[in-house]
């Protein structure tokens, strides 16, 4: 049996037939958000509401087209851009894939993670950032100290943590 393909729309068609309070933008994304005026979703360019079983997901990243989802308890998966979760693990926090890796929180402690849902390193950290310094790296908070990784996980410089690093474990 052969794949209906969805019917194409144009934006202002879409905030017709669906009643959104605004025409989206997709820009050359896939997906963009949309508002009922109760609550924002993410929809496709047929203006159909997207992967419905999951509370949120984000942008997915261009070459791994991958992104991470909020299910519906709670916690983050990551998955493709058929809706699949697209490798085995399950998060308390997910932050979507950047340089190749993405952040992620298991019971109050960053980390990073590769494509295939394989920790870069081995460190479980305080607080870390996204892999969006110019050189891939990243900022990790390790008691009173923040080191910057490279994306093999290797510590390339530390230094004493400031007030607004330390508030972060705070929170």
């Amino acid at each position: 049996m052969e794949k209906e393909t969805p019917q194409f729309r144009t934006p202002e068609q879409i905030k017709e037939i669906f009643g959104y309070i605004d025409i989206p933008v997709f820009g050359d994304r896939d997906f963009t958000w949309a508002s009922d005026g109760v609550q924002e979703f993410k929809i496709s360019k047929d203006g159909t509401r997207t992967f419905p079983q999951y509370d949120s997901f984000g942008n997915f990243d261009e070459k791994l087209e991958l992104a991470e989802a909020k299910r519906k308890d709670g916690k983050y998966i990551f998955i493709n851009k058929q809706g699949d979760q697209a490798f085995p693990g399950e998060f308390d926090r997910a932050r979507g894939f950047a340089n190749g890796v993405a952040m992620v929180v298991v019971d109050g402690k960053y980390y990073h993670i590769k494509a295939d849902g394989t920790p870069l390193y081995s460190g479980r950290y305080d607080f870390a950032t996204e892999a969006q310094l110019n050189d891939g790296s990243m900022n990790v908070l390790e008691g009173s100290n923040v080191h910057t990784i490279n994306l093999k996980g290797e510590i390339i410089s530390t230094k004493p943590a400031s007030g607004s690093w330390l508030d972060r474990v705070k929170q």
